[in-house]
């Protein structure tokens, strides 16, 4: 029998949009599918070298990435800090903080709460729909 999740009875979270998360060191992922659609909504062309103008890797698989050094920030925010792209969203972004390392443990979802201001607001995410961005996330 599977035990159930901590958070069976779902999680508060609504995504405030202060970039918070986009100012943190790592990886941006752009799906294949993703590239051109964000680039048309940034840049008003589905040519994928725009974003690579702004910072972007073409990987050879189709993907596309943007590396956030210590200290950076993504590159599709804008001056006040903004997503550029919020409605296009890269599915990493859309997922987040329903992430494994982050909703694995009580702990590591308490822990993110205190770069992220979004979480413990709003709606409760159920968690079918927690497991659901969870896999997708992968």
């Amino acid at each position: 029998m599977r035990r159930p999740r901590w958070y069976g009875g779902g999680l508060p979270f609504r995504c405030t949009e202060c970039g918070a998360c986009c100012r943190r060191e790592g990886t941006v992922w752009l799906t294949i599918d993703e590239v051109p659609r964000i680039a048309d909504a940034l840049l008003g062309s589905a040519d994928p070298a725009g974003l690579i103008a702004l910072g972007g890797v073409a990987e050879p698989d189709g993907r596309l990435r943007f590396d956030v050094p210590t200290g950076g920030a993504c590159p599709l925010l804008d001056g006040d800090g903004r997503c550029r792209v919020h409605a296009v969203k890269p599915t990493q972004c859309r997922t987040y903080p329903f992430w494994d390392e982050v909703v694995g443990t009580r702990r590591a979802w308490l822990a993110e709460s205190l770069e992220c201001e979004g979480i413990g607001e709003g709606e409760v995410v159920d968690s079918e729909t927690i497991e659901s961005l969870r896999r997708l996330a992968r």
